[in-house]
């Protein structure tokens, strides 16, 4: 999917806009506070499957008396928007001359103009729009998740990991990558060796007699073990250990019988 077209109204500190990327890949430079961030805002309230919320602030000098208009015109659309199933009977056309037509002629590249729209009631509506159509449609979460926006910042940084349902993940599909992983997992396990510690298996068994004196039940034997997470490999990574189980994975069980989440001596 590639952006052809990006008109902004009344949206935070935009009057108007009207921006045709000239390339694939685009930079927007400039000082703060002079929009960069809005426009961004503006491509992903119109285009990700995310639920927007709006208030006053988002409307240019806060006077929700005009209505937000964003409207996204994108190209390099993928079969299913393509399909009549779907959005083809609102494909627009986009000529070498970089206009948009309603009507599209043979040379001209397939798009799907979606608008959005916020009045003073604040209730966002997502919409395909094509001239030539009378009625627009409305456009659902799980519609708008096709288009496959994905903004990297913040927490999103997770899909340039391999993670649940990063974007990685989705285009690799089935793979033995989990299979690995356990193995790699075992074996760096083995090898850290982390019970020749004196000053680790030390304050183990300190923090094990704290359990058993507030009637912890005790399966095995308290002791370091390496704990994978995402921080990767650091001190971090070591965590206590009941019988080569980490601690905060298991279950309490006091002798008096009532059951408890996790321990902290």
């Amino acid at each position: 999917m590639q952006i052809r077209q990006l008109k902004v109204a009344n949206f935070r500190g935009i009057a108007a806009l009207d921006w045709k990327p000239g390339h694939a890949f685009c930079c927007l430079i400039g000082p703060g506070d002079s929009g960069k961030s809005t426009v961004l805002d503006a491509i992903e309230a119109a285009l990700s499957s995310r639920w927007f919320s709006f208030n006053e602030s988002d409307f240019m000098n806060c006077e929700a008396t005009s209505s937000i208009i964003i409207e996204a015109t994108v190209g390099e659309l993928s079969k299913a928007l393509k399909s009549d199933e779907r959005f083809g009977l609102y494909i627009r056309g986009w000529t070498a001359a970089s206009e948009l037509r309603d009507e599209p002629e043979d040379d001209d590249e397939p798009v799907l103009t979606v608008r959005l729209t916020v009045d003073a009631a604040m209730e966002p509506v997502w919409e395909l729009v094509c001239d030539r159509v009378d009625d627009p449609r409305t456009l659902s979460n799980r519609d708008r998740a096709l288009f496959g926006l994905v903004r990297l910042a913040g927490e999103d940084a997770r899909h340039l990991t391999w993670g649940q349902g990063s974007v990685l993940s989705r285009l690799t599909g089935d793979s033995n990558a989990a299979a690995r992983l356990a193995e790699a997992y075992r074996s760096a396990r083995a090898s850290a060796k982390l019970n020749e510690i004196e000053a680790l298996t030390h304050t183990a068994k300190m923090a094990e007699g704290f359990a058993k004196g507030l009637g912890a039940y005790v399966d095995g034997t308290y002791e370091p073990g390496l704990e994978l997470g995402r921080s990767g490999l650091s001190s971090g990574s070591i965590a206590l250990h009941d019988d080569q189980v980490p601690l905060r994975a298991s279950i309490i069980i006091p002798a008096s019988g009532v059951r408890s989440q996790g321990f902290q001596p």
